[in-house]
C-alpha cells in the first residue's frame, strides 16, 4: 500500500510540474518574437540593420529567452518586472505597448514586438 501511495504521489508531482512549471507565463503580453528596429549611441540614430544581420529575442512560457544575434543564439532566463520585463537578471526592458527599450553599452536599442 505504501509503495501504491509513493508512486502516486510521484505521478502527481510529475503532472503538476508538466503543467505548472512549464507555464510559469502561459498569460504574459511579453510571450513572442521582439525584432530590434533601432538603436541610438550618443545622441545618434543607428541602423540596426547596418549593425547586426539578425538581432532577435524570443521569450517563451516557460521563462527561457534566446537571444539570435547574427545567426548565434544565447539562451537565458527572462522574468516579468513592473515596467517590462529582465533577461537573466541583468538586461531590463522597459516596455511601452509593442515596443521594448533597453540600455546595453552606452546603446539605447528598441525592440519591436
Amino acid at each position: 500500500m505504501k509503495k501504491k501511495l509513493a508512486l502516486l504521489m510521484t505521478v502527481i508531482m510529475i503532472v503538476l510540474c508538466f503543467t505548472g512549471c512549464k507555464a510559469k507565463y502561459a498569460d504574459s503580453e511579453y510571450l513572442g518574437t521582439w525584432k530590434a528596429t533601432t538603436a541610438q549611441a550618443s545622441g545618434v540614430d543607428l541602423s540596426v540593420d547596418s549593425l547586426f544581420d539578425s538581432l532577435v529575442l524570443t521569450l517563451d512560457e516557460s521563462g527561457e529567452a534566446a537571444l539570435d544575434v547574427n545567426g548565434e543564439v544565447s539562451k537565458g532566463e527572462w522574468e516579468e518586472t513592473e515596467k517590462g520585463f529582465t533577461v537573466d537578471g541583468e538586461l531590463e526592458f522597459t516596455v511601452d505597448g509593442s515596443a521594448a527599450t533597453v540600455e546595453y553599452e552606452g546603446m539605447t536599442i528598441t525592440f519591436e514586438h
